[in-house]
């Protein structure tokens, strides 16, 4: 029981005996519900206990039921941490159906981030009363939240069907108007032909050794993007926004940037 004022932090333990009661019930629902959830997703530490050996011998290739589970947390010791014997059997009693499954899944993953939310944010207070200059406060909070959202994003299995099918239509496309799919100019021509410009998703990385002009391409490539029309945003930990910006009009007035620098 908690103390009088304590606030307790949200959890749902039917929806967590019953998730775990699914997965000792329906094996077919295995990767559904643990390619959502982690232990750490689990608020009882004896649910935290019996999901963490139930991935186990999901890894393994081994079934999960009632016989392999007690087996697996008899031999490691930690039958007494997940409830015992007969808290494992009552879980088995306590599932509406299979089918729901998802539905007590999203219980527990509301749930998980709301606790992640508040301990974040009373890590948050407590570093700002403290104001330890080593640890600034707002980085570590964009640093948490961020965390959190991250590790909510959904990544799924999709099936190679519809991959195929985008691919042939794109190709199709293509085939009756071959400028169609054309991406953003970098305004180099030939680079252009060979790439169809710079394309939706794409992640392009410049690799060269020091001082052969990475920079420099890359500043070209997202001013002709910009000169074009298009949003651009640039990310720098080596220059400051002067310099960036004197390298630009340099470029765009096809001036030496020695000339502006030494007033000429």
């Amino acid at each position: 029981m908690s103390k009088k004022g304590e606030r307790i932090l949200p959890h749902n333990d039917e929806a967590e005996q019953t998730v775990l009661g699914c997965l000792l019930l329906d094996n077919e629902i295995s990767y559904q519900i643990m390619s959502e959830l982690k232990s750490d997703d689990f608020y009882s530490e004896a649910h935290k206990t019996i999901y963490s050996a139930m991935i186990d011998l999901f890894v393994k290739n081994q079934p999960i039921d009632f016989v392999t589970l007690n087996d697996k947390l008899t031999r490691e010791d930690l039958l007494d941490r997940a409830g015992g014997i007969e808290y494992i059997t009552m879980l088995t009693n306590v599932v509406p159906g299979a089918s729901n499954a998802k539905y007590y899944v999203e219980i527990i993953k509301r749930d998980s981030t709301l606790r992640s939310l508040i301990m974040a944010c009373n890590k948050i207070i407590e570093n700002a009363f403290e104001n330890d200059p080593n640890e600034p406060t707002l980085p570590l909070a964009e640093k948490l939240i961020y965390d959190i959202g991250q590790r909510n994003e959904k990544k799924t299995l999709e099936h190679v069907k519809l991959g195929v099918d985008s691919v042939l239509e794109k190709f199709e496309m293509l085939a009756k108007n071959k400028g169609a799919l054309r991406g953003i100019t970098t305004g180099f021509y030939a680079l252009d032909k060979i790439t169809n410009g710079l394309q939706r998703s794409d992640l392009i990385l410049l690799a060269a050794r020091p001082a052969f002009g990475k920079t420099s391409l890359g500043m070209n490539i997202l001013t002709n993007a910009a000169l074009a029309g298009y949003k651009c945003a640039m990310f720098s930990l080596e220059m400051p926004t002067s310099q960036i910006i004197q390298r630009q009009l340099c470029a765009i007035g096809s001036v030496n940037m020695t000339k502006p620098l030494s007033g000429e």
